[in-house]
């Protein structure tokens, strides 16, 4: 017993513990929260760091290749639980150091690996509302039965919307653009754009 709470073991409980308590509330719904604070933190870093010492230190990790809360959490697990491996197979001073140098290698590996499966960019299904008052070019001929537009929002995402005209309304051929005024029944209405 008082060599599992020998100083040598703690120093690598103590990350794997935090690891394990990072995974614990991502998994219980902390991701959203989570994801808030990564977009952030990444843009200060990248804006920061990204000419620097600093990151160039930091992309050692990955940091900026994946997540920065994906990073901690795997460089916290790796650590601990490669230190405390490193215990029973060397001395503690060597397994601090194995430990230090396991982590960046791995971490690297796990955080250039989950960058290149992650899309570069995170896009989100977004409600009728955001849509309204947007314009967009007419691909399939609007009438008042069916028609589709596709639409760019402000975060440059493409919409491929199914569309109606008002009833009695004239069609809007194919090419044209087309301002969406409303939603009902599972179709945007829109009716002809005019600039100005």
């Amino acid at each position: 017993m008082a060599e599992l709470l020998a100083w040598y073991n703690v120093i690598f409980y103590v990350p794997l513990l935090i690891g394990i308590c990072f995974i614990a509330v991502a998994g219980l719904g902390g991701g959203d929260a989570d994801a808030d604070v990564d977009a952030d933190v990444d843009a200060d870093a990248d804006a920061d760091f990204e000419d620097g010492l600093v990151g160039r230190a930091l992309s050692i990790l990955g940091i900026g290749k994946c997540p920065l809360s994906i990073v901690v959490m795997t460089s916290l697990m790796i650590f601990g639980g490669s230190g405390l491996i490193l215990n029973r197979l060397v001395l503690p001073f060597f397994s601090l150091i194995g430990a230090f140098i396991v982590t960046l290698v791995l971490t690297r590996l796990v955080a250039t690996t989950i960058g290149r499966i992650m899309p570069s960019t995170e896009t989100y299904t977004v409600g009728p509302e955001h849509i309204m008052g947007l314009s967009g070019t007419v691909v399939i001929r609007v009438t008042t039965d069916f028609g589709q537009v596709h639409v760019v929002d402000h975060l440059n995402t493409l919409h491929k919307l199914k569309c109606k005209t008002f009833p009695d309304a004239p069609s809007i051929p194919s090419g044209e653009r087309a301002l969406v005024v409303d939603y009902q029944d599972g179709f945007y209405l829109v009716e002809e754009y005019k600039e100005g």
